[in-house]
């Protein structure tokens, strides 16, 4: 009687490895979209969280919060909040003397300077924009503000 090995031979587990290589090669570029999208999400709920919060603030403190697209400076008022983009990883239509205001009631003050803010990913190219009404209700979309947003 002939004593039968149990095992794999080597040509089966090379077989094996360039399957699982090959279907690797094929999913990794889906890995790389999905994780830029969820850094997209993260960097946008952080910017509609501050939103959120100072239009709360606004009301609770019954005074106007102004939120602004830039480090902290000494002259701006107390309860102010700001936004902070990683500008090696996004990109948006805000600039540095742009800011939102927020009045007591929770509106939004005519003279701030934008009403829609958008932030794009630079390796994905995917962006999602805010709109912010007069009451300061948040439109969130998908894309780039638009000429028409900001009317």
């Amino acid at each position: 009687m002939q004593k039968k090995e149990l095992g794999f031979t080597l040509i089966e587990l090379m077989i094996t490895i360039a399957i699982l290589a090959i279907i690797a090669t094929m999913a990794a570029p889906s890995f790389q979209s999905q994780l830029y999208d969820y850094q997209l999400r993260k960097e946008f709920n952080d910017l509609v969280l501050t939103m959120t919060e100072a239009k709360s603030n606004a009301k609770a403190l019954n005074k106007s919060v102004h939120v602004y697209f830039r480090e902290e400076k000494i002259s701006d008022p107390k309860d102010s909040l700001y936004v902070h983009l990683d500008s090696e990883n996004y990109t948006s239509n805000k600039i540095e003397t742009d800011e939102i205001i927020f009045r007591n009631n929770g509106l939004v003050d005519p003279l701030s300077t934008k009403k829609c803010i958008d932030i794009q990913h630079n390796k994905s190219g995917k962006a999602k924009r805010i709109k912010l009404t007069q009451l300061g209700i948040q439109h969130i979309s998908e894309g780039a503000c638009t000429s028409e947003d900001e009317a």
